[in-house]
């Protein structure tokens, strides 16, 4: 059992704990910069003290930290940096390379001056090819659920830009999906979990050499993809 994560925390759990955990052991990355923190900071820690020797640097940048990630930083299982990303030097995003991890958790909400702002469009640019990023509540090729939008009052439109920023772009592709798993390869996910139907909304992205491949996961049309082939790019 892992030391201090534990599932039901109704904020990261379900498939989207059990694909961070395979993520980790799958890519063994030296450094995580995590925007964002809570439970699932504390998954990174129990799995880099019990399955990777402690070997991945783990920074955590939460402008409202928990106690239980003051204690985390107290005793070097993480490094605390309680600002925005807004007041982040870029440099510290450049500093990941190949193979490492940028964990997006964000306010969720595009507009001036937001987290989300500079995540997506000021972030992501710079980043080194073969840096992993993850973004968390992202629901495509679905929309927000209804009750959120509707009984919660969430109004993030954070996937949004996030779609728009993907589409067509060469230089990010599509890893993994949780809503894109559950969508297109239900009876799949149920028989890997004995016949539970586990949700998520974790997006799991790649930054591909310039001209590398193309988003995936939302299929475009047959004719559009032999033109782009003919231009030089690949789309599995």
């Amino acid at each position: 059992a892992l030391q201090h994560f534990y599932e039901r925390n109704t904020q990261f759990e379900s498939l989207d704990s059990r694909t961070l955990f395979c993520m980790l052991r799958l890519i063994q990355p030296g450094k995580i910069i995590e925007v964002g923190s809570g439970y699932s900071t504390m998954l990174m820690a129990d799995v880099n003290s019990r399955f990777l020797a402690d070997k991945v640097r783990i920074t955590c940048i939460e402008p409202y930290p928990r106690p239980f990630l003051h204690t985390a930083d107290a005793e070097g299982k993480i490094t605390l940096i309680p600002k925005r990303a807004q007041d982040v030097d870029l440099d510290m995003f450049r500093s990941l390379g190949e193979g490492d991890i940028l964990f997006i958790d964000s306010s969720h909400v595009s507009k001036t001056g937001s987290d989300v702002n500079r995540l997506l469009l000021e972030v992501l640019p710079i980043l080194a090819p073969g840096v992993y990023i993850h973004v968390h509540d992202i629901f495509l090729p679905a929309d927000y659920p209804k009750d959120w939008v509707i009984e919660q009052n969430r109004c993030w439109n954070e996937q949004y830009v996030l779609q728009a920023f993907l589409a067509f772009n060469p230089t990010f592709r599509i890893v993994f999906g949780c809503a894109v798993a559950v969508s297109n390869h239900e009876e799949t996910v149920r028989n890997l979990f004995d016949g539970k139907l586990l949700v998520g909304g974790s997006l799991w992205l790649r930054r591909e050499p310039k001209g590398g491949l193309l988003p995936n996961a939302f299929r475009l049309g047959k004719r559009h993809a032999a033109r782009l082939a003919r231009r030089g790019y690949y789309h599995p």
